[in-house]
């Protein structure tokens, strides 16, 4: 079921412009700043360190007691290009999504996003290594290492792609279903762009739908909405309630057996 999109990204009028330059939502803001805040850092370090192995996620990764990459890897980035790039798809995307989904269940999405796709690109690159090839004549394992927050935003576009119009153009030159533009955005960046992780970006996808197919409702929102909370809430008060009341009333259906029994 495809949820419908009160969000407006055509400002007609200069304040109307600014107040969507400037209002993106507060979580969005937030990660924005996490990201910005950690490229800054990097770019602070020494040109030597200033690349270091333990923001990027590997297969060795867990060999090596660093499971903390699951998470930083995805908050540092290579270059100016690649946090340029990643951040303008954060501003496109991401108030969309925390306009439909509010700010408490968008950071709960982000959450798990941001660790399950970790967690997913961690197997598949060490299934990876197990892939034999061979570099300049000399026998190896598949390996690679992934950095940035482009897997979390190809787990954005999955769940955007389910919110508003059922079509959407790309680059003004052919019009898509709206849900096969995540994995035309896979292959296309894949292609277009050198040096991008295709595991990085497909795993967010992949996490994403299952996501999407365990965790959120028909109206394309995680948990669903307030009402829906609070009607199963209800629902498993009342089955807890009446267990109960079955098995209070088996019990002092046994004790008036035994106390009968002791009678005679």
């Amino acid at each position: 079921m495809r949820a419908s999109c009160s969000y407006n990204r055509k400002p007609r009028t200069l304040c109307q412009t600014l107040e969507a330059i400037f209002d993106i939502g507060w979580l969005t803001t937030i990660l924005l700043g996490i990201n910005l805040g950690c490229f800054v850092y990097e770019m602070s370090m020494p040109p030597g360190k200033r690349h270091h192995a333990w923001y990027m996620l590997c297969a060795s990764s867990l060999k090596m007691n660093e499971v903390y990459r699951i998470v930083t890897s995805a908050f540092f980035h290579i270059g100016i290009f690649h946090i340029f790039m990643n951040m303008t798809t954060l501003v496109a995307l991401s108030p969309v999504l925390e306009k439909h989904h509010g700010f408490v269940k968008y950071l709960l999405l982000n959450f798990i996003l941001i660790i399950g796709q970790g967690c997913l690109c961690f197997l598949m690159m060490h299934g990876m290594t197990y892939v034999p090839v061979k570099y300049n004549g000399i026998g190896s394992t598949y390996s690679i290492c992934t950095v940035g927050y482009s897997g979390v935003l190809s787990g954005y576009t999955l769940f955007w792609s389910f919110i508003g119009d059922e079509e959407v153009d790309v680059c003004g030159v052919v019009k898509i279903r709206k849900v096969f533009f995540p994995w035309v955005c896979l292959i296309v960046v894949q292609v277009i762009i050198p040096n991008v992780s295709f595991i990085g970006h497909l795993s967010g996808i992949l996490f994403a739908c299952i996501m999407r197919f365990t965790l959120f409702t028909k109206d394309e929102k995680i948990c669903g909405d307030e009402e829906y909370i609070y009607a199963k809430f209800i629902n498993f008060i009342r089955r807890r309630k009446s267990s109960y009341s079955r098995f209070h009333d088996s019990d002092m259906k046994g004790m008036r057996v035994g106390s009968s029994l002791k009678e005679i």
